[in-house]
């Protein structure tokens, strides 16, 4: 980050290709919620499975299909969608975490 932006207090934020999610995980149970509010869970739920073992907590990230590089793919994960199957390319990239429980250590 240059001066000038230091001086400015610019935020800069990664643009994957993918799609833009909002993880809530509340006592066990995980959904993904477009910026729309339309639940998702269906189209990802592998990783609402393996995020029901967070703490409570609101994430803000993207979800993408990975290629055999691991490069974010967007063909890939429209594909994935269409057919019904993304579990073995999706993974979400967590951006903010919005709202978390006061021992959640790794969001300090």
């Amino acid at each position: 980050m240059d001066a000038a932006s230091r001086r400015r207090r610019l935020g800069h934020e990664i643009k994957l290709d993918g799609y833009r999610l909002q993880l809530r995980v509340a006592e066990g149970n995980a959904t993904l919620k477009t910026r729309k509010g339309l639940d998702w869970t269906h189209k990802f739920p592998q990783v609402a499975r393996v995020a029901q073992s967070l703490p409570d907590c609101i994430i803000d990230g993207e979800v993408c299909a990975l290629n055999e590089r691991g490069v974010p793919d967007f063909a890939a994960l429209q594909a994935a969608l269409a057919s019904g199957d993304s579990k073995n390319l999706v993974s979400l990239h967590s951006i903010y975490c919005l709202r978390k429980p006061r021992t959640c250590a790794d969001c300090r």
